[in-house]
């Protein structure tokens, strides 16, 4: 669906090394976008800790779309 689509263009254009997963800087480089100025290391560490299902350190394309579409994800800010 075009939703996907869209949130898939994101991620990639986000994932800098190309290896399918946004590490944490990557995904900071996001989220300061977003909020500049709330957007601090703690909140960072508890969004990973929300998103990173799977537990390895990054989160993948279904980690991210699965957040970015959830009640605490960042759809309202980037749609």
């Amino acid at each position: 669906n075009h939703h996907r689509e869209e949130v898939l263009r994101i991620f990639k254009s986000y994932d800098l090394n190309a290896d399918g997963k946004l590490q944490k800087h990557e995904l900071m480089r996001i989220l300061q976008k977003l909020d500049p100025v709330g957007m601090t290391d703690a909140v960072l560490n508890k969004i990973m800790a929300e998103v990173d299902i799977n537990m390895d350190g990054a989160i993948d394309f279904e980690e991210f779309l699965n957040w970015a579409w959830s009640d605490s994800g960042i759809h309202h800010e980037m749609f």
